[in-house]
């Protein structure tokens, strides 16, 4: 649905739009150099695939007429409005504009960062939202809270306060770019996903960004679980490169985050059967089983 979306948005606007899921890399190349599109709109942790696809068959991404990449999805950036590891993996090889988006069904509509990449703005004229704290409050400028939304002009669903359990961090003050609109930071994690571990609380998405940064890791899946006592437990089921990786994946890990999830090794075949769920639209790096 957010990819349908996004190409009736960009038809209203009277773009010219190729439509193409997320299929065969070749394909994805010939309409590339057949078209010569300048935006790309894609889940970005897909983008690394286009590359390393192009660098192997002899295509430079730096000679095409992409310019720019819409993120749907997942996020670019970390808590301080920097590029996050996967970004920065994006642009390094791909001279490209990245820019972050937020949405949701319940929304109604999606909001995109400027140029300035400083977060997404909210438009107020599409839906009114709030940033609330633990007792329900609205946070102050650079402050994380939840999401709470009321989507305007909506007739057949209309949601009055819908809470939507994303954290972001919240600002007021005016962009760079010269907008005067309250802006929201990248997921920081879904409310309901928060885990204690050892008594450290944090949420999946720090852990998922550590593995993401860790070189020995080639590719991963975290899960939730519960154990016989009913506290939370994390396993990160991964596929391992280089020497002594085991041992450099743990001690990263902790160093960063302060506790040590459980770490199992797998095949690729078999973190690609649990990420790739054939009744999911979109890769599932993060799987809640408690």
């Amino acid at each position: 649905m957010a990819g349908l979306a996004y190409f009736l948005g960009a038809n209203e606007l009277g773009a010219r739009i190729i439509r193409s899921g997320p299929g065969a890399l070749q394909l994805q190349w010939e309409s590339i150099q057949r078209f010569s599109p300048t935006v790309l709109v894609a889940v970005p942790s897909f983008i690394p695939r286009l590359i390393k696809y192009a660098i192997e068959n002899g295509i430079d991404p730096n000679k095409t007429s992409v310019k720019k990449i819409v993120c749907i999805g997942e996020a670019v950036r970390d808590e301080k409005l920097k590029p996050n590891y996967l970004a920065k993996r994006i642009t390094d090889q791909w001279k490209v504009q990245l820019f972050s988006t937020y949405a949701s069904t319940e929304m109604a509509t999606a909001f995109t960062e400027c140029e300035a990449g400083n977060g997404v703005h909210l438009q107020p004229e599409l839906m009114f939202a709030e940033v609330l704290d633990e007792d329900g409050n609205q946070v102050k400028n650079g402050e994380s809270g939840e999401v709470v939304v009321t989507p305007l002009g909506v007739e057949g669903t209309p949601v009055l306060r819908f809470r939507t359990g994303d954290i972001c961090h919240y600002y007021t003050e005016p962009c760079s770019c010269g907008r005067n609109t309250p802006r929201l930071g990248p997921v920081v994690g879904r409310k309901q996903q928060m885990v204690k571990l050892k008594g450290t609380s944090l949420y999946p998405n720090a852990i998922i960004d550590e593995l993401n940064a860790i070189a020995e890791v080639a590719n991963f899946v975290v899960e939730l679980h519960s154990d016989e006592l009913g506290l939370d437990e994390v396993v990160v089921k991964a596929l391992l490169r280089g020497e002594n990786a085991e041992y450099k994946v743990l001690e990263k890990l902790s160093g960063k985050l302060r506790v040590k999830p459980r770490l199992i090794l797998a095949s690729n075949e078999e973190i690609n059967k649990l990420k790739f769920d054939e009744n999911q639209r979109k890769p599932q790096i993060l799987i809640d089983k408690r």
